[in-house]
């Protein structure tokens, strides 16, 4: 029910935040000492000489048709460049997204069953860690340790180039605050729930160890968990602008740092409006499962 609101709250405050910034996209194209009659010639064919509420009135009338404009500095449509970036940062962002739920998930469920022990002391501190670092400052160190001193993985470029281990180190890069966050999380949640009735039942029963850990506890911590996971979506996919940026990876995040840089105003309100449909999208997807992994859960 909310999903067209919040799309459309989006794209007013990205609209105005980008036509109010600093910086004119007409003097960018024009050069330093452009005339004015050719200055008021370029701003009324893009139409930046009305209002901002006609303008964004005329931008939302085309989007709704389908139309996002085209490029002030690629001469191409937003459309077209969006779809050619996007399976990239969608790459980047499943790969970071699982490689933190296959490290911060274990990690967190032995750090919660071994309580205020080493395991979980390193836990902690590694998590901490993670969430800590940013993410431009850690993927130069694994550039200089994997790419140049090693060669292990190539320092940048495109999947086409170099294939999907092109991923490895931006999924990595990208991906350890979001360990560090599974991390916490699913410890806190799995000492709440290890401590539940059902759980001591099924372990008086004599059943093992890992089937009462993995099978029970795990099940239920799994749900907010999921809010987690959903959440930290969007913050992946604002990380993945640092993230391809410094590994020159060709994603939607690289192509928002050229038009921000070209004051191209479609393209970043295009890139923008398409994030933040994936972001609701996945929510949706998030609220969505949990009638999957928690079948009293209905949706009336």
């Amino acid at each position: 029910m909310l999903l067209v609101p919040v799309l459309l709250g989006v794209s007013i405050a990205v609209f105005l935040l980008v036509h109010l910034a600093p910086g004119d996209p007409v003097t960018s194209q024009l050069g330093l000492y452009p005339s004015p009659q050719t200055v008021a010639r370029l701003r009324h064919s893009l139409g930046l000489d009305d209002p901002l509420p006609v303008q964004y009135i005329i931008w939302l009338g085309r989007v709704l048709h389908g139309d996002l404009g085209n490029s002030l500095y690629a001469h191409a449509p937003v459309t077209d460049l969006i779809l050619q970036r996007f399976p990239t940062t969608l790459a980047l962002t499943v790969a970071s997204t699982i490689f933190a739920l296959v490290i911060g998930i274990p990690l967190g469920v032995v750090s919660a069953t071994h309580r205020d022990g080493i395991v979980d002391h390193i836990g902690l501190i590694l998590s901490m860690i993670g969430v800590s670092i940013p993410v431009f400052w850690l993927g130069f160190l694994l550039i200089l340790a994997l790419a140049v001193s090693i060669q292990i993985f190539p320092p940048g470029g495109s999947i086409s180039t170099y294939g999907p281990i092109a991923l490895v180190l931006p999924s990595v890069t990208l991906g350890a605050s979001f360990v560090g966050v599974v991390v916490r999380f699913t410890r806190a949640t799995m000492l709440e729930v290890l401590g539940q009735d059902y759980v001591r039942t099924a372990r008086a029963k004599g059943l093992s160890e890992m089937r009462v850990n993995y099978e029970h506890a795990l099940g239920n911590a799994l749900i907010p968990l999921t809010t987690v996971v959903g959440l930290q979506v969007g913050l992946l996919l604002s990380g993945a602008v640092l993230t391809e940026t410094v590994f020159s990876l060709p994603g939607l995040g690289l192509l928002m740092t050229d038009a921000v840089a070209a004051r191209d105003y479609p393209l970043i309100l295009g890139s923008v409006l398409a994030v933040a449909v994936l972001v609701v999208l996945v929510n949706l997807a998030v609220d969505l499962l949990y009638g999957v992994l928690d079948p009293r859960i209905r949706y009336d």
